[in-house]
């Protein structure tokens, strides 16, 4: 049965552009949730979006599912000629069902040929390489590309390849190229096992996407898709001289490489998502990159995302760069549309996203969002397993899987500045980070970390300018500076902040407990190790209250005096009264920092660890809580209590 009369049998009909659709006889429709369509070689196919059976649906017709196969026909005809072009045989092939016919009949063996033998014997006069695939069809597909190709009448099994087929790529260097199934593989190495005897060189591949060739080319992919084939054994294991060289392929040449993983990091509001959306307009639009160069877009784009709305941030800033919106693919959930995409759950619907759009780039932002709660982000093992899946993503598709990361708020080399494991940066080939400029603080400079497949590439400026549609970004080209002085610049700049915060914070003219102003910072964006690391640094000074220690609160100089005030008049208790707990006398997790390089203070047993306090401590200026002295202080790393060697907080609680 053919479409047209399918169609006639259905209610609700409506066409469409790529077919028709209708209401589903096998439940009460009311939406016309049927899609119904001509079959590639005639019939029809149908699909129920409210989840009918295909078998439901044909039934309520009165039909059988054999009624809606087309016509028998021959769809192809492939004739066998000799060296000189003259007909001996052709195989056919028909379809419902599909079979090969031999006509006028298959000769007896020693009188076959191998398909396209004009093509070797011109491969023998020009020393070209020659592809044995399994079937006709991708013969013509090689011959389409001006490449000489040959396969035996009969397609895989054992025995079609005859031995004297091989005789005809004496000297030629031979790809021979298995079709992805058990069959087409145990007939590529009987092939290459004869062919070896005569050839010259032979290597055996197969296409890293598709069943054969032919679904390979397709799908939009070139030859340089075709992979070494494993050997027989459980790991996969490929001989050296079957795989093909190739140079590495560029979706930003120099930066952002095809078939790999690439990581840019940032801390939030330094235009990593923006970043990724001017990359995304440049390649679906076909403009050139950042630094001028160009691609070979334009190429279609998948973004998946988990924090910027689709609507009103995602879609207005794309527009605001210039991308090509019919290119770009936008994935905000997972297959279960309750939860963000899952890279362990979601891999195989991601896959058909890529194959299906041709997409070349794949972002995700943030990364994190996407890696299942079983990971352990901060364990190395655990990390490289849950990013396994993208990078065989970015291997058997040729995208470049382009993620975003936060980074953590310590310090130190940058490489190792992103949250989580540095096995994130270990998976990538390619890592960047962003960052304000230590000069400028309007610009943000985009800087390599890790390069380990070419020269390590310059960094580039660029700030985030405003237009009627949405942000975008405008580049400023090569700055002279490189990831750790960028983060070194953050760093300090952060810190600085950070002692601003606390000299401004306490402004109601009453003294603030340590949680109250932690709460604060924290929704100015400082962590409380922030906050605690500066506060010896700023006017923040402990002003002791009247129902002991959990009464305790801070403030400055002026509450201080206040508060002394308030007790010489009777009205409150002495500064230094219960100015530490006594509980903090056996608080073994408490450290002594030294306040300089050449002076050690002991705390009982306990001798400082340099190593665990440099960073936070390592300033000349202490002042002593109790008595103000600037000789011996140090500080107590819990609580950051700045005390002299007599004030010692686990010997001294109050009094003399």
């Amino acid at each position: 049965m053919e479409l047209e009369e399918f169609v006639s049998k259905l209610d609700g009909v409506r066409r469409l552009p790529s077919g028709y659709s209708a209401r589903c006889p096998a439940h009460d429709d009311r939406v016309a949730s049927l899609s119904v369509n001509a079959g590639r070689d005639g019939g029809v196919v149908l699909r129920c979006h409210a989840g009918c059976e295909y078998e439901t649906v044909v039934t309520a017709l009165g039909l059988q599912p054999g009624d809606l196969v087309g016509a028998p026909r021959c769809t192809d005809t492939y004739k066998y000629l000799d060296e000189n072009g003259a007909w001996l045989y052709s195989v056919e092939r028909w379809v419902n069902p599909k079979t090969f016919r031999c006509v006028p009949g298959l000769p007896p063996p020693a009188q076959r040929v191998p398909y396209n033998l004009i093509a070797l014997k011109w491969a023998q006069e020009h020393h070209a390489t020659v592809y044995v695939v399994e079937g006709e069809k991708d013969v013509d597909r090689f011959t389409s590309m001006h490449l000489p190709a040959t396969c035996n009448v009969g397609g895989a099994g054992p025995g079609k390849w005859l031995p004297h087929y091989s005789a005809y790529l004496a000297g030629l260097n031979v790809v021979v190229v298995a079709d992805n199934d058990a069959s087409g593989r145990a007939h590529a190495r009987a092939v290459a096992a004869s062919v070896a005897d005569h050839a010259a060189s032979v290597l055996l591949v197969h296409p890293r996407y598709g069943s054969d060739v032919s679904d390979l080319l397709d799908a939009g992919w070139g030859l340089d898709c075709l992979d070494a084939l494993p050997e027989e054994d459980d790991l996969g294991a490929i001989v050296a001289a079957n795989v093909v060289p190739r140079a590495i392929s560029w979706a930003w040449p120099g930066y952002i490489p095809l078939g790999k993983i690439t990581i840019i990091e940032g801390d939030p509001g330094d235009g990593k998502s923006i970043l990724s959306i001017d990359l995304a307009a440049r390649w679906t639009s076909g403009l050139a990159l950042p630094d001028g160069s160009h691609h070979g877009g334009p190429w279609p784009v998948v973004m998946i995302t988990a924090e910027d709305d689709i609507e009103d941030t995602i879609v207005p800033r794309l527009r605001a760069a210039g991308a090509d919106m019919k290119l770009v693919r936008l994935i905000d959930h997972g297959t279960d549309e309750s939860r963000p995409f899952n890279i362990s759950e979601d891999m195989a619907a991601l896959y058909r996203v890529v194959m299906d759009a041709k997409a070349k780039i794949v972002i995700l932002d943030p990364l994190m969002a996407f890696i299942g709660e079983a990971t352990d982000s901060h364990n190395d093992a655990s990390t490289r397993r849950a990013l396994y899946p993208l990078y065989r993503l970015a291997k058997e598709t040729g995208v470049a899987v382009v993620t975003l990361r936060h980074l953590n708020k310590g310090s130190g080399r940058a490489i190792y500045r992103g949250g989580g494991s540095i096995a994130f940066v270990g998976a990538a080939r390619c890592a960047y980070t962003i960052g304000r400029d230590p000069e400028d603080r309007a610009k943000r400079i985009m800087a390599n970390i890790k390069m380990n497949i070419a020269p390590e590439p310059p960094s580039l400026g660029y700030t985030v300018e405003n237009s009627d549609v949405g942000p975008y970004i405008r580049w400023h080209g090569i700055v002279d500076r490189d990831a750790q002085e960028v983060l070194d610049g953050d760093a300090k700049s952060n810190g600085e902040e950070v002692v601003e915060f606390l000299n401004q914070v306490v402004q109601n003219g009453e003294p603030m407990f340590w949680r109250q102003i932690v709460a604060e910072g924290q929704r100015q964006g400082f962590t409380e190790k922030q906050l605690r690391s500066r506060r010896h640094r700023s006017r923040l000074m402990m002003v002791p209250g009247g129902a002991g220690p959990q009464s305790t609160r801070w403030g400055y100089l002026e509450h201080t005096l206040s508060g002394v005030a308030a007790a010489e008049q009777g009205q409150g208790s002495c500064p230094t009264e219960g100015l530490l707990p006594t509980s903090h006398t056996g608080h073994e997790g408490g450290k002594w920092a030294r306040a300089s390089e050449d002076e050690h203070l002991e705390t009982g047993t306990n001798q400082t660890n340099d190593s665990d306090v440099k960073e936070l401590y390592d300033t000349p200026d202490l002042v002593c809580d109790v008595c103000g002295s600037t000789q011996s202080v140090a500080v107590w790393e819990d609580d950051n209590v700045v005390r002299c060697r007599p004030h010692n907080p686990r010997t001294y609680h109050g009094g003399d």
